[in-house]
């Protein structure tokens, strides 16, 4: 039987300080059957001179894009592996990742979202601590999005909404979850996140109360306590 193939996308722009390690992480992967496609947006800090090292291993889309979530969304249409996994420019995937996503596929092949544990490390690559969250977190976060991994039945049907800068990974699972597919936990380190990002910033925290209110997971007390907060922070 044909191994199943996996296919990982990376978004990048001016990633010159973190990509190279993104990218051997990728390719230093316990299983073999991996397709790799790096989409850039005319990075021009030597990002492109980095990824040009792999040019025989991975592909490279580099053209302008209309942010992260647009660029992801052209990242899945270009993809032809059964499962696919999204990996930040500055995060990276344990050795063995890829192949404990698959042998949970293979066993529990009805699933159709693998995510597990995700190491937080600071600027410097020091770890701070490891979380992991099943999916009924969603009605209060996003959970790990760097270790996960989707059936590519699931992007056939939902995309990315590109209107957001920051929390539109938290909208499209959330969307996931209320269309009725299905998440399988492993408890078992996946990936490791670099903090610091626009993941960690005040937009992401204002969007995640936007997505949150969507979907109506927000109480009417919260609600309050949350829009004084953001008006207090833009006052500052």
């Amino acid at each position: 039987m044909q191994p199943t193939k996996v296919s990982v996308i990376t978004v990048v722009y001016n990633g010159v300080a973190y990509i190279e390690k993104a990218i051997q992480s990728v390719l230093a992967q316990s299983y073999d059957n991996i397709e790799y496609i790096i989409i850039d947006n005319q990075s021009t800090d030597g990002t492109l001179e980095i990824v040009e090292k792999y040019k025989d291993k991975i592909t490279v889309i580099s053209e302008s894009d209309n942010g992260i979530y647009h660029a992801m969304n052209k990242g899945i249409a270009l993809v032809s592996g059964e499962l696919i996994g999204i990996l930040n420019s500055d995060d990276w995937y344990e050795p063995n990742a890829v192949k404990l996503i698959v042998d949970a596929y293979y066993e529990n092949p009805s699933y159709d979202v693998f995510h597990g544990l995700l190491k937080c490390v600071d600027t410097g690559g020091n770890l701070t601590k490891v979380i992991g969250h099943h999916f009924g977190f969603l009605r209060k976060g996003m959970i790990e999005h760097p270790t996960c991994f989707l059936h590519r039945r699931v992007y056939d049907k939902l995309i990315f909404d590109t209107q957001y800068k920051a929390a539109g990974d938290y909208d499209f699972m959330l969307r996931v979850l209320e269309q009725g597919f299905t998440f399988f936990f492993l408890a078992q380190p996946i990936a490791s996140f670099r903090s610091g990002g626009i993941s960690t910033s005040f937009i992401a925290a204002k969007e995640t109360l936007a997505v949150q209110r969507k979907h109506n997971l927000i109480s009417i007390f919260k609600k309050i306590i949350l829009t004084n907060y953001f008006k207090v922070k833009l006052r500052h």
